[in-house]
Parts: C-alpha cells; sequence; structure tokens
C-alpha cells in the first residue's frame, strides 16, 4: 500500500478521490493548493501525487516542474479535463509519470496508480500492508516507512522468505555475512532492534518468535 497525496482545489472531487483511494488500501492526505502542499506537506514522504491542472496561483504544472527537480522518484500525476494533445505533452514536459483526464473513471484510476506504484517499486515482499522494497533497503507499512538498518532490513527480508516461516540459525548468519564475522549476541541484538521496530509501528500481525535449537520462525497472526 502507498501513501498518496491529492493537491485539489474542488472539494468534492478530491473527497471522491480520497474514499476511493482508501478503498484501494492506500494512506491519502489532502491539500486544497500547490501552496498548502508545499507548506504542509513537502517534509512527508508521498510514494504518489494527484495534482489537479488548474490549481489557483500556483497551477499544476509549475507545482510539477518543481517537486521534479527536488524529487526523482517520486511519482507525478496531472489531472485535467482538458483532452488535447498539447496539454498532454506539457504535462509529460513537466515532469509528471502519467496523466488522467477528468471526470475520473476510479477502474482507470487504480490501474494507472498500480502500475506506476509496481514500476517504482522493486516489491521483494508485499502482505497485509508491509512491503519491502529490495532495491532501496526501504520497509514501509500501510506507507508509513519504518527505519530499518540495511542489516535489520537483510534479517526480515530472510526471515519471511520460507513459506513456514521457519529459518536456521546458522544459515540466517551465513546468509547476513558469507565470511562469518557476525556473532550469535549480534545477530540477537539485530532481531531484538527489528521486533522493537515493528512493533513500534504497530505491525502486530507479524511475531518473529526464537525456535530453541533451531533459529526463528516468522508467524501471522489472526490469518
Amino acid at each position: 500500500m502507498a501513501r498518496i497525496g491529492i493537491v485539489e482545489d474542488d472539494k468534492s472531487i478530491a473527497a471522491t478521490l480520497t474514499i476511493n483511494l482508501q478503498s484501494f488500501g492506500h494512506t491519502v492526505d489532502h491539500f486544497d493548493s500547490a501552496e498548502a502542499f508545499l507548506h504542509d506537506g513537502l517534509a512527508k514522504h508521498y510514494n504518489l501525487l494527484l495534482i489537479d491542472f488548474n490549481l489557483p496561483r500556483m497551477n499544476g504544472l509549475s507545482l510539477c516542474q518543481y517537486l521534479r527537480d527536488l524529487f526523482q522518484d517520486l511519482l507525478l500525476v496531472v489531472l485535467t479535463a482538458k483532452t488535447d494533445e498539447k496539454t498532454a505533452v506539457a504535462c509529460l514536459q513537466a515532469g509528471a509519470n502519467d496523466f488522467i483526464r477528468k471526470p475520473v473513471g476510479f477502474h482507470e484510476l487504480r490501474v494507472r496508480i498500480e502500475k506506476l506504484l509496481k514500476s517504482q517499486n522493486n516489491v521483494g515482499f508485499e502482505r497485509k500492508g508491509l512491503l519491502l522494497n529490495s532495491d532501496k533497503f526501504i520497509c514501509t507499512y500501510n506507507g508509513k516507512e519504518i527505519p530499518l538498518t540495511i542489516t535489520e532490513f537483510r534479517i526480515l527480508e530472510i526471515l519471511l522468505s520460507p513459506q513456514d516461516g521457519l529459518v536456521n540459525r546458522a544459515d540466517l548468519a551465513a546468509r547476513l555475512d558469507p565470511h562469518g564475522h557476525i556473532m550469535d549476541r549480534s545477530l540477537d541484538s539485530h532481531i531484538s532492534r527489528l521486533r522493537t521496530k515493528l512493533k513500534s509501528a504497530k505491525v502486530d500481525q507479524l511475531e518473529i518468535s526464537a525456535v530453541y535449537g533451531i533459529g526463528y520462525k516468522v508467524e501471522w497472526v489472526n490469518d
């Protein structure tokens, strides 16, 4: 699931978009102008922004251009009632990844957003809101990033890989460090910190438990 920002001055359109995107499982924030987003949303991490073409004051194309200069990986989608080729080209030249014509068809919206998000993320794992981006070592839960170290990320990725959730302790250590430098006590510390971070992020359905004499097991409660 992703965190999506909507920059749209029409409250009715924004409300409808919000309801539909939330029904797809995404976390959604609304801003009624480019200025409101730059003031309140710029410091937040968004996977994708939906931007109205005809915003008051700073328009949608200007916002796209500004954001594209700052964030190369941020997905930008322009919403416009215009259907001419000139507008489409202007959106793409301003840095938009895509544009959607109003009135928005919500099946089309879902397909386009899912395609963009899939192209953005090399997803090594995705389940019940927990997503691992294997390229960037980023872990998110319900669209919010969990600040894991690379070692913690790799431990979680390895623990989530087998179907039965059981990983041999020696195998885990060897995959983390083939040279054998990682010690048992160090491995326990990494897993303890990983548990703490998952708990702080309210990933309550995932449990990492030690299996005596074997290693570690991941279980999904209430599955």
